[in-house]
């Protein structure tokens, strides 16, 4: 009787796993048929596996890149890809079948089904009309229900201990193909938590998911801090004019486009950090809207008028600000952003989760330390694999 295998979680070694029954059913004298889905072919694993006797790798011709970065025309293309690449794998696969013993492995199945490249019914129909003679492995993360459900095998990596947590970047031959050295400036326990990009707009699209509004939001809010970036370095460029028309300190100028690169960076990080950022930053702006507001009506009347339209100019950059911050620290969608914004920092330092797959296979891992004695040992009747006595 063929089973369907499940290697999924956040810790490293689900296509690691697959690759290895891969090459036990092969030293069998068996049969094993690979497709990988959103991959291409330059992983190195892929070279050695065609070299072995008995083992099938089904090239991936195409990649599309981020899913949230193709646009619609580009997503239908990649599923009708990955439609024709599966029902080619299967057919492979179930030929093979009738010729005896074999492993079918579909690496990163489960990742093309969430992110909706491929139909879910598609693989559904396929797992229901498989022979006893085809053993079935899958991998990714969050693998649907009905996958749970057919399942004989669920093995769960969890990320326990990862060198990603003390700032070593994925190494050459152990994550993958790239290379990669240790980062400089990390010392000792201080742990760094390197985030990838796709990392971080992948849980965005979470919250999205459980916040609608929030990526939209969150966009005006970044447009805004962008906005009055580009207008500080345009002022910035005005004023150093200015200082060489009329002879004033020309580092003063220099200055004031830096500042303006600085301010984006204390804007960006209110976004992140919460109200007391957005607070310092209104006491700030209202301290230069009053000494500015005092400067131009003391000279006002003996200064040129390109330096009081500098002045004023300044004044109101910083009046607008104000209203920004003021926005921010009374307008709910912003504040709830900031704070959703404050919740994703965290949760990409902390690491990912393994909540969901518990919840959705109903069982909890005894190594996740939420157990009733909080010591994060193997609940009572379970040895040390997790197995009961």
């Amino acid at each position: 009787m063929g089973y369907i295998h499940i290697y999924c979680g956040d810790g490293k070694g689900k296509t690691t796993a697959a690759v290895g029954l891969a090459v036990r059913m092969a030293g069998s004298n068996g049969q094993a048929v690979m497709v990988r889905f959103l991959k291409n072919d330059d992983s190195g694993e892929v070279d050695c596996l065609r070299q072995i006797k008995g083992i099938t790798v089904i090239p991936c011709k195409k990649t599309f890149g981020f899913t949230w970065q193709m646009t619609e025309a580009e997503k239908r293309e990649a599923s009708a890809y990955y439609k024709e690449l599966f029902d080619e794998a299967a057919d492979l696969a179930l030929l093979t079948a009738e010729q005896g013993q074999t492993l079918f492995v579909m690496d990163e199945v489960c990742a093309a089904v969430n992110s909706g490249l491929l139909q879910k019914e598609q693989v559904l129909a396929f797992l229901d009309r498989c022979p006893d003679s085809l053993e079935i492995v899958m991998t990714g993360r969050e693998p649907a229900p009905e996958f749970i459900q057919r399942a004989g095998y669920i093995s769960e990596l969890i990320k326990v201990r990862h060198p990603f947590d003390k700032g070593v970047p994925a190494r050459k031959g152990i994550e993958y193909e790239s290379g990669g050295q240790r980062m400089k400036g990390v010392r000792g326990k201080t742990p760094v938590r390197m985030v990838t990009a796709q990392e971080r707009e992948a849980l965005r699209q979470e919250i999205e998911g459980e916040h609608p509004g929030y990526l939209d939001e969150n966009l005006k809010l970044t447009t805004i801090v962008k906005t009055f970036t580009g207008i500080r370095v345009l002022y910035g460029l005005y004023y150093l004019l200015i200082t060489l028309i009329y002879g004033l300190q020309f580092t003063q100028g220099i200055f004031t486009i830096f500042s303006a690169f600085v301010f984006y960076l204390w804007y960006s990080w209110m976004l992140k950090a919460g109200k007391g950022v957005a607070v310092l930053m209104l006491v700030l702006r209202g301290f230069s809207i009053v000494t500015g507001g005092v400067s131009i009506l003391g000279m006002s009347y003996w200064l040129p008028y390109p330096l009081v339209f500098t002045l004023t100019t300044a004044c109101v950059m910083e009046f607008c600000e104000a209203i920004f911050c003021i926005y921010i620290l009374f307008n709910r969608n912003a504040s709830t952003v900031i704070r959703l914004n404050r919740d994703c920092e965290a949760r990409l330092a902390r690491g990912v989760s393994a909540g969901t797959l518990e919840k959705m296979a109903e069982y909890k891992n005894p190594y996740t330390g939420d157990n009733d004695s909080g010591s994060g040992e193997p609940n009572a009747g379970e040895d040390k694999d997790g197995k009961n006595d």
